[in-house]
């Protein structure tokens, strides 16, 4: 019996730190392959307490073997560099706010039990984060 509880215990304890693992998979670049199920045009609906709601849009693009994206928000649009960390694609980009840069960090992670994809964007390394869904057009 106390074989079985051991047993029990390692495997459990494997179970969490190899979830835990998962979730701080270390970024690496988008590739077509790798990015694949999120090419297209996202509408991101994402809300802050302190800010209130807003609407990004994302767009995720292959051609000739490599992928490019584009934000649009109410700053403007541009550029962004996309990786993939664990299921999720993330894109980041920097704005000019007043004079001041602000880096920002749009992550997109499938939730397969709600079935939708959820979307979180951090200003600034945390000064900020709205969170929210993403709907591929």
């Amino acid at each position: 019996m106390r074989y079985l509880f051991c047993v029990a215990a390692l495997i459990s304890t494997l179970v969490v730190v190899r979830a835990a693992a998962a979730q701080d998979a270390k970024p690496v670049p988008a590739t077509p392959d790798n990015v694949a199920s999120f090419l297209g045009e996202w509408t991101l609906a994402v809300s802050n307490s302190q800010y209130g709601n807003t609407t990004i849009t994302l767009l995720v693009k292959s051609a000739d073997g490599k992928v490019t994206g584009q934000v649009t928000d109410a700053t403007g649009s541009r550029g962004v560099t996309l990786s993939k960390s664990g299921t999720s694609l993330v894109a980041t980009y920097t704005f000019d706010n007043n004079g001041m840069q602000v880096d920002t960090v749009i992550t997109l992670t499938p939730n397969d039990k709600e079935k939708r994809t959820d979307a979180l964007v951090d200003f600034a390394n945390g000064a900020a984060q709205f969170t929210g869904t993403a709907t591929k057009k």
